[in-house]
Protein backbone atom coordinates (compact mmCIF):
# COMPACT_ATOMS: atom_id res chain seq x y z
CA UNK A 1 0.00 0.00 0.00
CA UNK A 2 2.74 2.25 0.69
CA UNK A 3 4.69 1.56 -2.62
CA UNK A 4 1.26 1.75 -4.52
CA UNK A 5 0.85 5.23 -3.13
CA UNK A 6 4.43 6.07 -2.87
CA UNK A 7 3.78 7.40 0.59
CA UNK A 8 7.00 7.98 2.76
CA UNK A 9 7.79 5.71 4.95
CA UNK A 10 11.18 5.50 7.68
CA UNK A 11 13.88 2.86 6.89
CA UNK A 12 13.55 1.62 10.60
CA UNK A 13 9.34 1.24 10.30
CA UNK A 14 9.75 -0.44 7.07
CA UNK A 15 12.92 -2.97 8.76
CA UNK A 16 10.17 -3.81 11.54
CA UNK A 17 7.36 -4.77 9.46
CA UNK A 18 9.81 -7.01 7.67
CA UNK A 19 10.82 -7.87 11.26
CA UNK A 20 7.57 -8.88 12.32
CA UNK A 21 6.35 -10.69 9.39
CA UNK A 22 9.32 -13.07 8.96
CA UNK A 23 8.65 -13.61 13.07
CA UNK A 24 4.61 -14.23 12.44
CA UNK A 25 5.75 -16.90 10.11
CA UNK A 26 8.23 -18.47 12.39
CA UNK A 27 5.45 -18.80 14.89
CA UNK A 28 3.07 -20.11 12.40
CA UNK A 29 5.76 -23.02 11.73
CA UNK A 30 5.63 -24.19 14.59
CA UNK A 31 2.29 -24.10 16.01
CA UNK A 32 1.66 -26.06 12.93
CA UNK A 33 4.76 -28.10 14.06
CA UNK A 34 3.54 -28.54 17.72
CA UNK A 35 0.26 -29.35 16.42
CA UNK A 36 1.38 -32.49 14.44
CA UNK A 37 3.31 -33.60 17.79
CA UNK A 38 0.52 -33.33 19.67
CA UNK A 39 -1.27 -35.43 17.50
CA UNK A 40 1.38 -37.88 17.40
CA UNK A 41 1.29 -38.31 21.24
CA UNK A 42 -2.07 -38.23 21.51
CA UNK A 43 -3.15 -41.98 21.70
CA UNK A 44 -0.48 -43.16 24.23
CA UNK A 45 -1.84 -40.15 26.58
CA UNK A 46 -5.49 -40.91 26.02
CA UNK A 47 -4.63 -44.78 26.64
CA UNK A 48 -3.00 -44.32 30.21
CA UNK A 49 -5.71 -41.49 31.22
CA UNK A 50 -8.37 -44.04 30.52
CA UNK A 51 -7.02 -46.62 32.82
CA UNK A 52 -6.17 -44.11 35.22
CA UNK A 53 -9.62 -43.14 35.08
CA UNK A 54 -10.79 -46.67 35.64
CA UNK A 55 -8.40 -47.31 38.33
CA UNK A 56 -9.54 -44.01 40.05
CA UNK A 57 -13.32 -44.80 39.81
CA UNK A 58 -12.36 -48.67 41.70
CA UNK A 59 -10.15 -46.71 44.53
CA UNK A 60 -13.61 -44.48 44.94
CA UNK A 61 -15.48 -47.15 45.26
CA UNK A 62 -13.14 -48.63 47.78
CA UNK A 63 -12.96 -45.47 49.79
CA UNK A 64 -16.48 -44.78 50.13
CA UNK A 65 -17.19 -48.57 51.01
CA UNK A 66 -14.83 -48.44 53.94
CA UNK A 67 -15.94 -44.60 54.68
CA UNK A 68 -19.62 -46.22 55.16
CA UNK A 69 -18.36 -49.20 57.53
CA UNK A 70 -16.68 -46.91 59.52
CA UNK A 71 -19.86 -44.65 59.57
CA UNK A 72 -21.82 -47.67 60.31
CA UNK A 73 -20.15 -48.85 62.89
CA UNK A 74 -20.01 -45.67 64.49
CA UNK A 75 -23.67 -45.32 64.84
CA UNK A 76 -23.82 -48.71 65.83
CA UNK A 77 -21.62 -47.52 69.02
CA UNK A 78 -23.58 -43.89 69.38
CA UNK A 79 -26.94 -46.37 69.86
CA UNK A 80 -26.02 -49.30 71.62
CA UNK A 81 -23.99 -46.95 74.33
CA UNK A 82 -26.57 -44.07 74.50
CA UNK A 83 -23.32 -41.69 73.40
CA UNK A 84 -24.45 -38.27 72.32
CA UNK A 85 -21.12 -37.98 70.78
CA UNK A 86 -18.90 -39.12 68.31
CA UNK A 87 -17.03 -42.20 68.74
CA UNK A 88 -13.37 -41.83 70.28
CA UNK A 89 -11.45 -44.12 68.12
CA UNK A 90 -11.51 -47.52 66.59
CA UNK A 91 -9.78 -49.78 64.12
CA UNK A 92 -10.76 -50.37 60.48
CA UNK A 93 -8.63 -52.45 58.41
CA UNK A 94 -5.28 -51.80 60.61
CA UNK A 95 -6.22 -48.20 60.52
CA UNK A 96 -6.57 -46.24 63.68
CA UNK A 97 -9.69 -43.67 62.57
CA UNK A 98 -10.50 -40.70 65.11
CA UNK A 99 -13.84 -39.34 64.87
Amino acid sequence: MHNTFDLPIAKEESERVDTLRYTWEKVLGQATEYQHLLGEIQPNFRGSLISNIAQFQVDCKTFFSDYAEVCIECLRRVVANGWFGACHQFVVKNTILYL
